[in-house]
């Protein structure tokens, strides 16, 4: 591989960095590509490229907030890159769902939980009733 050879070379090269991330981000080689991602911000090789390949493989490992993270840095150096604000979005509204759902799942618990708790409730309302009116009759 060539970026392989090109960070054998010079460990300082950046353009190995970003397209040794790209290529293992497309393997998919997750776990690898945000390891390069993360040698290259440790020897401050830092752009756009780098924080937007760290954003896309930190996405797919489902690590969404931290992936927001790297945009957001990625933003830093390009604001204006409207690639990088639309997967920004896209990320934000992923959060925003999964949010959305686990608050509807604590919802519909507590509702589950309160029903048959009412339930339990009542049935043993009703067993307390008989057992009171049997008393009551045994007493006449």
């Amino acid at each position: 591989m060539y970026s392989e050879k090109a960070l054998e070379l010079d460990s300082q090269c950046y353009e190995g960095y970003v397209n040794k991330s790209s290529a293992l981000l497309g393997l998919p080689k997750y776990d690898e590509a945000l390891e390069c991602c993360n040698k290259a911000i440790e020897n401050k090789l830092e752009d756009y490229k780098i924080y937007y390949n760290k954003g896309l493989t930190l996405e797919k490992k489902g690590r969404l907030e931290e992936a927001l993270v790297a945009l957001d840095k990625s933003l830093e150096f390009k604001p204006d890159d409207k690639s990088i604000k639309d997967y920004r979005s896209k990320i934000s509204s992923k959060i925003a769902i999964k949010k959305f759902i686990i608050g509807l799942g604590i919802f519909l618990f507590i509702a589950v939980s309160a029903i048959i708790t009412t339930i339990i409730y009542i049935k043993r309302s009703k067993i307390q009733n008989r057992h009171d009116e049997n008393l009551y009759r045994g007493l006449e």
